[in-house]
């Protein structure tokens, strides 16, 4: 859209004339002109270009048959999936999947990424250091680690990707980071020690990952259901929305010394042994990357698949999708289509895990009902508590007796195991479900 990509549809297409007389401009000169004084605000260049190329050629011949592939993009999909995942209908809105809008076409498109800086600028503004209250950062700068939330990154991969846009000094034998003017408040340099620095990374890590509530509560649910997996020495299992089975495992390793016995001369060399013991820290950091790529993977599964009774063009890499003009708008109809599919039909994709969760767990322990529960003081409390998301949760799927159960016994420890409950708040939010479906059918900006 020649840098015009953040307005309105309907102003998007009012635009398209202007672009066009522009280059014809442009290209009287050189047809790398109009690119060379837009660059900073086109961000397919060569797509741009084959597109100009093609609608000059059709202005000369208008019954020219046009294939040029047209991009789709995902707005941010690994908060998508969050977003859809929770039913969490403000992070929803920001990623484009949901709006009410009654003239969405006129609506600008949002922006999450400019959504998570504004809450990292407010966070900053209230540090006690004097330095961090006058950075501002900017789009480019948070962008990647934004990217990267569902993939559990770390503070130190924050701070390794903000030290992209960032230079070091040295004074003496001290380390210095020098956070450039256009990311200040004041317009000048600021030099951070390491101590400061590290205080930075530490609020961009804290709002990604502590400030957005429904990702804070999945991380939880899953790292608790982990906990358990690993106690009774299982590997997570889950179905993805496309039908395929994946297990999930990460064995601790063990380190030994060896040396050749028929050469004298050879070296020691270490190497790791797989154990028998599950790697706990290690599955709890890279389950999230996994489970979000399978269900990416799930989502271009079941497009392929009405795709392919379609009879329509289509390439696909990740969440980056592209088709004919004239097949645009099937396509984007059928990627909504499959969206819906994963988590909005039959009660939701979170309650068929959780579901498939407590199947597991349940398989390879022993039961309590509620008598041996009460005999061993267990329940007490939380039970009425979880009196209403029993009732709540039975109007979502059929219960059967296996999920009623709260409390199970390991069979080789007796050790006594809570069942995790889904996210605090999603039953609720999942009586709206449908609210969900005419929200992301009205968006013009899921993918675009």
């Amino acid at each position: 859209m020649g840098g015009y990509d953040k307005l309105p549809w309907k102003n998007r297409l009012e635009k398209t004339s202007l672009i066009v007389q522009q280059f014809l401009e442009s290209s009287q000169i050189s047809q790398c002109k109009y690119i060379e004084d837009n660059i900073d605000r086109i961000s397919e260049p060569f797509q741009f270009m084959s597109i100009m190329l093609t609608k000059i050629l059709v202005m000369n011949n208008p019954k020219r048959k046009v294939s040029n592939p047209i991009l789709f993009d995902a707005s941010c999909s690994g908060i998508q999936h969050i977003a859809a995942l929770t039913l969490e209908q403000e992070l929803a809105i920001n990623v484009n999947i949901y709006t009410d809008d009654f003239n969405p076409k006129a609506e600008f498109p949002k922006d999450f990424y400019t959504y998570a800086l504004d809450k990292i600028r407010s966070k900053l503004s209230e540090s006690d250091l004097t330095e961090l209250r006058d950075i501002k950062l900017n789009r480019k700068i948070i962008k990647r680690s934004i990217m990267t939330i569902p993939y559990n990154i770390s503070m130190v991969g924050i701070g390794d990707q903000l030290m992209e846009h960032f230079e070091t000094n040295w004074v003496l034998k001290e380390r210095f980071i020098k956070i450039p003017s256009y990311a200040t408040i004041s317009g000048n340099e600021i030099n951070l020690n390491a101590s400061q620095y590290g205080n930075l990374c530490k609020i961009v890590y804290f709002v990604l990952t502590k400030e957005l509530p429904s990702l804070r509560m999945l991380n939880e649910y899953f790292n608790n259901m982990i906990d358990i997996f690993i106690k009774l020495n299982l590997p997570v299992t889950w179905v993805t929305p496309a039908g395929l089975k994946i297990q999930y495992t990460n064995v601790k390793f063990k380190t030994s010394k060896v040396k050749a016995q028929l050469l004298t001369s050879s070296q020691i060399a270490t190497i790791k042994l797989p154990t028998d013991n599950l790697d706990k820290l290690n599955m709890k950091r890279s389950f999230m990357p996994n489970f979000i790529h399978s269900l990416d993977a799930a989502n271009v599964h079941l497009l392929l698949a009405n795709i392919s009774i379609e009879n329509l063009p289509v390439f696909t890499i990740h969440d980056c999708f592209a088709s004919t003009p004239n097949s645009m708008f099937k396509l984007e109809n059928l990627v909504k289509e499959a969206f819906i599919n994963i988590y909005f039909k039959d009660s939701g994709y979170l309650l068929k895990i959780h579901q498939h969760f407590v199947e597991t767990i349940i398989s390879a322990t022993d039961q309590l009902n509620n008598l041996e529960c009460n005999e061993l003081n267990i329940i007490s409390n939380d039970a009425a508590e979880n009196n209403h998301n029993e009732d709540v949760t039975a109007n979502l799927f059929e219960l059967n007796s296996m999920n009623k159960i709260k409390y199970v016994m390991d069979r080789k420890t007796k050790e006594i195991i809570k069942i995790p409950e889904l996210p605090v708040g999603y039953i609720d939010k999942n009586k709206n479900i449908n609210s969900f479906i005419k929200g992301l059918l009205n968006s013009k900006y899921f993918i675009g």
